[in-house]
């Protein structure tokens, strides 16, 4: 089992985030969803840069 979402799994994600309510969580989701996806960050990895950059600031 890989590490990344198969193109029919990304399909459903999208599809859920599509079916939100306009939050601006769900805005956020809607743009940070992709990017990770886009470049092939795992949400652990970026859950640990997010909370770096807590600690830092």
């Amino acid at each position: 089992m890989g590490r990344s979402l198969t193109e029919d799994q990304w399909t459903l994600v999208t599809g859920c985030l599509a079916r939100l309510p306009a939050t601006s969580i769900n805005q956020r989701l809607h743009v940070a969803l992709p990017l990770l996806y886009a470049i092939g960050l795992r949400v652990s990895d970026a859950r640990r840069m997010a909370a770096m950059m807590k600690f830092w600031k």
